[in-house]
């Protein structure tokens, strides 16, 4: 709470808020109405939308803390959002706003754009960004699809791959997470696992592997555990060649978010590469939640495993919340696909002001430092955290890339069994009692996840790492 309340404090000396790092800030801040007028109005007003919300908003568009307080969001700034009453939030989980919300360059990079010309195909803006953006890939990159949404980019992703192989199978993860078109939530397994009767059916052509977990799944030896998780995937593959079918793709987040923030083993991407390429198959990364250096030691954490991926898709953070996605692949592969559906049609893609958008963002975090300043900070919380385990035998395991971190909560000493419970009580005590955003994930929903603004700061992280010592300790001692 002590980060909290000196930005808060230094909004009423100077009318500016904190923002991205120790460099700088910016400003004003929204002025809030005088506080003499908004009581009774501010309240009226959130319990009017709440009301509406509930009466004609689909339920799928979920309202986070609804069960424990609800939050009307008025405006944010760097690494905080702030309600009605101009009380700060530390947000710890939103990795779209990815330089930070509301950042001045981006915004005025947005703004300028929409002044001049918002929708016109082939403009230089397109040719400039993707010369950027593909400078940060491996050098078999060279070819950009520009759409909208992660979900898009995933489609396209599978449309591509099952289009230049002629094939129809694919592999995932147990516990994976690409998407909400119905091709995407049929390959989500744990979608179809939170209810029998959701009306969700599984993809057809999907193929599910083992969630690769080294600290809850069947393999633990960091020596082996990659060619054993990969070898399932072998394993698939002889199985569907057996019924006649053949693999189009394998498709991975290279650090699965919704499977509870797992990190892979080390030679597991290699491995699945070398059974999936001899299949015929292409191998397709998503790194729509955890691209753009936010894993500190790479750009792109598929690149901790020394891997080149026939296919990449990208998107949250690329607009910092505009919607703008991406499918980035070989020449190769882009020729072939063209060539046998030419008609490919987007109305959106490439539009000059997500373009603009995501120009200033890579420019931010190239500037700012960003990608070293997640490896510095990522490196000191993941360090805190470990030693907090020895405090809180409920903290199972401590993992993560960067400001991409999961915290497992169990049972206690010597047990992996997952304790959701407590990850839940934790998010609640957490918000209610500092104003911290964090939340929970995982296939038995008890990892913490934290993936803050890029612009998290050290004294936020202790703010962090503070409040979670402190809950722990009520909830658990």
């Amino acid at each position: 709470m002590a980060a909290a309340v000196a930005v808060r404090t230094r909004r009423l000396e100077s009318g500016r808020v904190g923002h991205v790092g120790p460099r700088r800030l910016i400003g004003p801040a929204v002025p809030p109405p005088p506080r003499a007028k908004r009581p009774r109005l501010e309240q009226l007003e959130k319990e009017k939308a709440l009301e509406l919300r509930k009466k004609h908003v689909a339920p799928s568009l979920g309202l986070h803390y609804a069960a424990v307080k609800p939050i009307k969001v008025a405006y944010g700034r760097g690494q905080y959002l702030y309600d009605e009453w101009d009380e700060p939030y530390l947000d710890c989980i939103n990795n779209v706003t990815h330089v930070g919300h509301c950042h001045p360059k981006v915004v005025a990079a947005g703004v300028e754009q929409m002044s001049k010309l918002v929708h016109s195909p082939g403009t230089k803006m397109a040719d400039s960004y993707t010369q950027q953006l593909l400078s940060t890939f491996p050098d078999n990159m060279g070819h950009v699809f520009y759409v909208t949404s992660g979900t898009e980019a995933n489609d396209l992703a599978l449309m591509i791959a099952e289009t230049v192989t002629g094939h129809s199978e694919i592999i995932v993860i147990d516990g994976a997470y690409h998407g909400h078109s119905k091709p995407l939530v049929g390959l989500s397994s744990y979608k179809m696992k939170e209810k029998d009767d959701s009306g969700i059916s599984p993809n057809p052509h999907a193929w599910i592997a083992s969630n690769p977990d080294p600290f809850r799944g069947k393999y633990a030896d960091p020596a082996t555990a990659g060619t054993q998780y990969a070898g399932e995937v072998k394993e698939m593959i002889d199985s569907m060649e057996k019924e006649g079918k053949k693999l189009a793709c394998y498709v991975c987040e290279s650090f699965p978010g919704c499977a509870g923030q797992v990190k892979l083993p080390e030679g597991y991407f290699k491995a699945v590469f070398d059974h999936v390429h001899r299949a015929g198959g292409l191998c397709v990364i998503d790194e729509v939640q955890t691209g753009f250096g936010r894993g500190g030691e790479f750009f792109w954490i598929f690149q901790s495993q020394g891997v080149k991926p026939d296919i990449v898709t990208v998107g949250k953070p690329m607009g910092n919340g505009h919607p703008i996605a991406a499918v980035v692949t070989t020449k190769e592969i882009a020729r072939d696909f063209l060539a046998k559906r030419p008609d490919l049609q987007n109305e959106y893609k490439g539009n000059l002001v997500s373009l603009a958008v995501a120009e200033a963002v890579l420019r931010v975090v190239e500037e700012e430092g960003l990608v070293a300043h997640a490896r510095e900070l990522g490196g000191y919380i993941l360090s805190q955290l470990s030693l907090m385990a020895n405090k809180h035998p409920c903290i199972g395991d401590v993992r993560g890339y960067g400001l991409f971190i999961g915290v497992e909560l169990t049972e206690g000493a010597g047990s992996k069994a997952p304790n959701g419970k407590l990850a839940k009580d934790v998010v609640a005590k957490m918000l209610l009692r500092d104003k911290i955003m964090v939340m929970q994930d995982g296939l038995d929903n008890n990892v913490l996840k934290i993936k803050p603004p890029m612009c998290f700061t050290r004294a936020n992280a202790d703010s962090l790492l503070q409040s979670l010592d402190a809950v722990l300790t009520d909830l658990t001692q």
